[in-house]
């Protein structure tokens, strides 16, 4: 899967509860290695905002919006 076509099921998925493909997308998130994992559950499918999420890990919200997100969608793109 190409990175932007990853970004926009992640966004879909956050902006719509009765997307179709919620469940594919989150047992896909829940394979991936932590703190990847983490991440795009507590954003996309919890819906917490990167300052509840920074409270929860231990890293910067900036961190955790930058590289950490950036890195995190990587890891989901290229999941099976």
């Amino acid at each position: 899967m190409e990175i932007n076509e990853a970004r926009r099921e992640l966004a879909r998925l956050r902006n719509d509860p009765a997307y179709e493909g919620a469940a594919l997308a989150r047992r896909k998130i829940e394979g991936l290695a932590r703190p990847h994992r983490d991440v795009l559950l507590n954003r996309y499918v919890r819906a917490m905002s990167w300052k509840q999420i920074s409270a929860v890990m231990g890293y910067s919200a900036d961190h955790l919006r930058g590289y950490m997100n950036r890195r995190a969608v990587e890891a989901y793109a290229e999941a099976d």
